[in-house]
């Protein structure tokens, strides 16, 4: 049986034997990057907007949504894949490199819903957390969209929940898990 090491160090010699292969993988990270970035966020803005507006606006941005998700997921992917690809190429550099493992670790996901979310319905955050990699959530028993209420604004959830759960994925000793938040 083929070790991981041996693995590592033949794909790592084919890599740097090869700037084309250099080139193109590098493109790839960071053109996934960018293409995946920039779609979700011009669709965050345009679902903003949206927001602010008719039924049959939101209706509209719904459709491209979902237009959209399909390339952002394959950006996504590509991403996953070049930079486990990058990975390899430098094996024993990447395993001492402390920023490699922090950002790794930050690709947790904190899930955050209302029990009266008509977007994200709660069975929908029920199926996410039972399926892939590990994750938290948050519920807002009287919450609609993304846990928002009227005890409950965007600006109290980002205060209250957000920021101590990464504080508590960065290891933060200040930011203690308090009760009802998110779990680790």
């Amino acid at each position: 049986m083929v070790s991981l090491t041996q693995v590592a160090e033949t794909w790592s010699s084919i890599y740097s034997s090869s700037w084309v292969l250099r080139s193109c993988l590098n493109f790839a990270h960071i053109g996934g990057l960018v293409g995946a970035g920039g779609c979700a966020i011009a669709a965050d803005r345009a679902t903003i907007i949206a927001s602010r507006h008719s039924g049959e606006d939101r209706l509209r941005q719904l459709s491209a949504l979902h237009a959209v998700h399909g390339t952002v997921v394959a950006g996504l992917g590509i991403v996953v894949i070049s930079g486990l690809l990058l990975m390899f190429a430098d094996l024993d550099a990447y395993l001492h490199a402390t920023v490699f493992w922090l950002k790794m670790g930050l690709m947790a996901m904190l899930l955050i819903n209302g029990d009266h979310d008509t977007q994200v319905p709660i069975a929908d955050l029920d199926l996410l957390l039972h399926s892939g990699s590990p994750k938290d959530a948050w519920v807002n028993p009287g919450g609609g969209h993304m846990g928002r209420s009227k005890d409950w604004p965007d600006g109290k959830i980002f205060a209250e929940i957000t920021v101590p759960w990464v504080a508590r994925r960065l290891a933060i000793p200040a930011f203690e898990k308090p009760t009802g938040h998110p779990q680790d």
